[in-house]
C-alpha cells in the first residue's frame, strides 16, 4: 500500500484551518487515523474527515460544532418520510446513539460529504425503527443512495455530466403516467403534504406516500439505467448526484411544465 503520510498532512492542514477554533486534532494523531481506515486522500473531503475524527476522538468542541453544521442536513433527511415529531426527534436522538455511543461516526471515510452519508444513516435508521415498531416504512432516495454506495461526491461532477443527469431525470420524468406525474406537481410544486395529498385522493397517508415513493423510485430506475453504462466508471457519482438533485430538477421541470400550461 502506498505510504499517504503527506497526503494526510494535506488533509490535516485544510481540515484544522476549517475546524481548529472550534476543535483541534494533532496531525499525527489525525494521519494515523487515516491510514487505520485506508483513506483515499485522493479523493476525501478534508474538511469533513477532519471534523468525524474529532468527534470520534471526544475533542472539545468537537460535538458542539457537528451539530451545527450536521443537524439541517439530518432533520432535512427525514423530511420526506412524513414522521411525526415526537418519532422524528426520537430517530434523531438514536442517530446520536449509533453516531457516538456506538462510534460508527469513526467508520466515515471522507468518500463525499459528512451530511450526505449522515443522511443515509438517518434514513436507515428510520427505517429500521419504523420496522421495529410494525410501522411500515418505505424505500426513499435516502435509502437508495445508501444501497448504492452514494457516499460520492457529487461536487466533484462536472457540469456536463450534471446536465446529462438533468436530461436523464427529464427523460425518466416523462415515462410517468398522469396521475405519478399530477401527485409529484401537487408535492414539489404546490407544497403539498403527504396527508393534503391523502386527503385530496381519500386515502390514508401511507397510500399517499407509497403513490409518491413509487413515482420517485420510478424515475431514479429509469436514469439510474440510463447512466449505468458498463463503460462509465463514473457511473456511482453520477446516479448520487441524480439522487442529490432530484427534488430540484423535479421543481425546476414541473415549474417550466406549468408555465407552458
Amino acid at each position: 500500500m502506498l505510504d499517504n503520510t503527506v497526503s494526510y498532512g494535506d488533509l490535516w492542514q485544510r481540515g484544522h484551518e476549517r475546524w481548529s477554533a472550534v476543535c483541534e486534532v494533532h496531525c499525527q494523531v489525525f494521519s494515523s487515523y487515516c491510514a487505520e481506515r485506508d483513506v483515499d486522500a485522493a479523493r476525501a473531503v478534508a474538511d469533513d474527515l477532519y471534523l468525524a475524527c474529532a468527534c470520534s476522538l471526544g475533542a472539545d468542541g468537537a460535538l458542539t460544532a457537528f451539530d451545527r453544521y450536521c443537524t439541517g442536513a439530518m432533520r432535512a433527511a427525514l423530511a420526506p418520510m412524513a414522521l411525526s415529531s415526537a418519532t422524528r426527534d426520537d430517530v434523531l436522538q438514536m442517530v446520536r446513539e449509533k453516531l457516538f455511543v456506538g462510534q460508527a461516526i469513526a467508520t466515515y471515510r471522507g468518500r463525499g460529504s459528512l451530511q450526505g452519508w449522515l443522511r443515509a444513516v438517518c434514513v436507515r435508521v428510520a427505517i429500521d425503527h419504523l420496522r421495529s415498531e410494525g410501522k411500515q416504512a418505505l424505500p426513499t432516495d435516502g435509502e437508495l443512495l445508501e444501497a448504492f454506495g452514494g457516499t460520492a461526491n457529487v461536487d466533484s461532477v462536472s457540469d456536463e455530466l450534471r446536465d446529462r443527469v438533468e436530461a436523464c431525470i427529464c427523460a425518466a420524468f416523462a415515462s410517468l403516467d398522469k396521475r405519478q406525474r399530477t401527485l409529484l406537481r401537487q408535492h414539489h410544486l404546490h407544497g403539498m403534504s403527504i396527508d393534503q395529498i391523502g386527503a385530496v385522493y381519500g386515502v390514508h397517508r401511507v397510500t399517499a406516500f407509497r403513490w409518491l415513493a413509487s413515482a420517485r423510485s420510478q424515475i431514479l430506475a429509469v436514469a439510474r439505467r440510463a447512466l449505468k453504462e458498463p463503460s462509465r466508471a463514473d457511473a456511482d457519482e453520477l446516479i448520487a448526484a441524480v439522487i442529490s438533485r432530484l427534488d430540484i430538477t423535479l421543481t425546476r421541470l414541473l415549474a417550466s411544465e406549468h408555465e407552458r400550461a
